[in-house]
């Protein structure tokens, strides 16, 4: 009888000891569940029409990539370039080659291809730009590089990818934001140029990365036809199934549902139109300080903080794109009205976050894009 009280006296030590164990690993695993829900939620920073979810995870540059810092705000602090050892150059063209795409311009280098519906010739062309100073034109003249494309397509062959919506990290190189949009849809890539202006920071992945009108992270945006970032209204430029563009549009949790219904497959809310109805144009309803019509600056060579973006239609079936090296916009609208002539163009992504792809060439531009928002794609 003593032995078995002495056994159960024993005992009782331990039944105290994992109850504690128990009791601990309860309150752990309660805390543990309301940290884990509270960072899910944080996480979750896109949303469909129809309520399906996105998750945002925590990036950085894209492994093996050439990563570099330069100081500048306006450079993102996680980038990767591509060295021109790698970028396809296409087919180098004799010294003094017209440009096909831009009158009067020589072209050194030309790219092409073709899908089933689709087909793109890019060119980079040598330029000669007037320098201004305060305004006025100093009379000197300087050479400089840009990238001219030109799509025929069918506005159902267009689509817009956010990079978070295909690839498991936010800041993604444009041949991972094709390659992921490929393989979650099937379909190939023909042509992608950096569309959207977004929000570089690489120390804020999981916060919102587009800008609305009022120059704010706080957007409400759509992109391939899903609502990609909710949150307050902007007055956006949108783009259809039809090939419609139209500006101003009031985007907000309110009309994106209605927008998406009726068509809506990108809203741009940072940017704003520059050309319009065949005219240069600047809306007074924005609310965006910068001017890129009247921004006339040329940077010392290799200056990639100056490249700029811009992105036109001609008409429903043809579309044009510019990105310069080391040159600011003023120059690209007066090519894109005069030389390609666009109807309609607004500005996109510019410095680090500039680059054009081509089906089987791979970025021909010199920089291998880095993108933390979106690509305006062509299938």
């Amino acid at each position: 009888m003593n032995d078995e009280m002495n056994e159960k006296n024993g005992f009782k030590p331990m039944l105290i000891i994992a109850s504690v164990i128990v009791a601990a690993a309860a309150i752990f695993a309660v805390v543990f569940g309301i940290v884990y829900k509270s960072d899910s939620k944080n996480n979750l920073q896109s949303t469909t029409a129809n309520s399906s979810k996105i998750v945002y995870t925590q990036t950085t540059a894209e492994a093996g990539d050439a990563v570099s810092a330069p100081k500048n705000d306006d450079i993102p602090q996680a980038i990767s370039t591509t060295a021109a050892a790698d970028r396809n150059d296409g087919s180098a063209l004799p010294q003094g080659t017209a440009s096909k795409l831009i009158k009067g311009a020589v072209a050194t280098n030309r790219w092409s291809a073709t899908s089933v519906i689709s087909s793109v010739t890019a060119e980079r062309v040598e330029v000669s730009l007037d320098e201004y100073e305060k305004g006025t034109k100093t009379g000197e003249t300087k050479t400089r590089y840009m990238y001219a494309a030109k799509v025929n397509t069918r506005p159902s062959r267009l689509t817009f990818v956010n990079s978070a919506q295909v690839t498991p990290k936010i800041i993604s190189g444009m041949p991972a934001i094709v390659k992921g949009f490929e393989s979650a849809t099937n379909e190939e890539v023909l042509f992608a140029c950096s569309n959207e202006f977004c929000s570089r920071d690489g120390n804020n992945p999981n916060g919102n990365i587009y800008y609305n009108s009022k120059n704010n992270l706080e957007g409400t945006v759509i992109k391939n036809g899903t609502l990609a970032q909710q949150g307050k209204s902007s007055l956006s430029l949108t783009i259809n199934q039809a090939g419609d563009w139209q500006y101003p549009v009031r985007v907000s949790l309110s009309t994106s549902e209605t927008l998406i219904k009726l068509g809506t497959i990108n809203s741009v809310s940072y940017t704003y139109p520059v050309i319009w109805e065949g005219k240069k144009y600047y809306p007074e309803e924005t609310e965006i300080s910068y001017d890129i019509r009247s921004d006339f600056q040329i940077a010392p060579r290799g200056n990639v903080g100056f490249d700029r973006t811009l992105i036109g239609k001609i008409d429903d079936n043809n579309y044009v794109f510019l990105i310069s090296e080391g040159f600011s916009g003023g120059y690209l609208v007066d090519y894109m009205l005069n030389s390609l002539g666009a109807k309609y163009a607004y500005w996109g992504a510019g410095g680090y976050a500039t680059g054009m792809y081509i089906k089987d060439c791979g970025v021909i531009t010199s920089n291998n894009y880095i993108a933390h928002g979106d690509l305006f794609c062509v299938k």
